[in-house]
């Protein structure tokens, strides 16, 4: 291997040069990495105007800064200073996580439901704060922090994911009833009224993907579906009052207490459920 190529160090330089060459340029690309390092701690500001400082993101980089700094010969930046300011920086904007939710929420014009530390938002945003591991969980994607700022990002992020999705109350209903139907058939060991839910899922995946998905199964082709877009749907669903098809088949949803369930928010509660069935009704 071409040490020298591989390090951009000039072919030229003597063995002594060379050696010091290498330290700058190791130098340097510590230095770069913690420039961006301490540019990720800035955030977009929740009114729109300016960036400001997660302190949890720059104590996840202070290690960093630390032992770079503890070479340079005078003139360091003060550590244990700057670990104090975040210290108390993380306990100031932890106290005015509830209340900037709220206001949030509020301003916007979002449902709200919960207390600190347990949220849910839109009726199917589910946000937690966890202060023993200082992070927060959003839609089920964890943010390392509990500065408001950087928890906003990932809700606006998962509010704009699910209005950019196509949802039709009437044909997922048709949807739910087709993926009961192909289960039943093919498992045998359960009728259309009792379909485990995580089987209706796997088949509301298979019934959504488009006919170039079938022809060329690739990445691109590929129509995702999460299950906790699957929870939601339900939930619409129930609070719509739409259980009846066309078809006069009425849903019916079983609850479990057990983990293989999907939970849905049910008269402003959560609910696990376990069974997804249909009844032919009597006209």
């Amino acid at each position: 291997m071409n040490t020298e190529k591989k390090r951009k160090v000039p072919a030229v330089f003597p063995a002594p040069l060379a050696e010091l060459a290498i330290l700058v340029e190791q130098q340097q690309k510590q230095w770069r990495s913690l420039a961006a390092s301490l540019a990720s701690c800035c955030v977009p500001a929740v009114s729109g105007s300016g960036m400001v400082i997660d302190p949890y993101l720059l104590e996840h980089a202070l290690p960093g800064f630390a032992k770079a700094t503890a070479a340079l010969p005078d003139n360091r930046p003060d550590i244990p200073a700057l670990q104090s300011w975040v210290a108390g920086e993380k306990l100031r904007v932890a106290a005015q996580f509830d209340q900037r939710l709220r206001e949030f929420c509020s301003q916007r014009g979002i449902t709200f439901e919960g207390r600190y530390p347990s949220y849910m938002v839109a009726d199917f945003i589910l946000l937690e704060a966890r202060p023993t591991t200082a992070e927060c969980l959003v839609d089920n994607k964890k943010v390392r922090s509990l500065m408001f700022e950087s928890v906003a990002s990932a809700l606006i992020n998962a509010l704009a994911n699910d209005i950019g999705r196509d949802f039709s109350l009437g044909e997922f209903l048709e949807l739910l009833l087709n993926a009961c139907r192909r289960a039943a058939a093919v498992d045998g060991t359960f009728g259309l009224d009792q379909v485990p839910v995580r089987t209706v899922f796997r088949e509301v995946i298979f019934l959504r993907q488009e006919a170039n998905f079938f022809k060329n199964p690739v990445r691109n082709n590929y129509r995702e579906y999460t299950l906790t877009a699957f929870g939601r749907d339900l939930s619409r669903l129930i609070a719509a009052g739409q259980l009846t098809t066309e078809a006069s088949y009425k849903l019916n949803l079983g609850p479990t207490s057990t983990s293989d369930g999907v939970a849905i928010r049910f008269e402003g509660s959560a609910r696990n459920i376990g069974r997804v069935g249909f009844v032919k009704e009597d006209r």
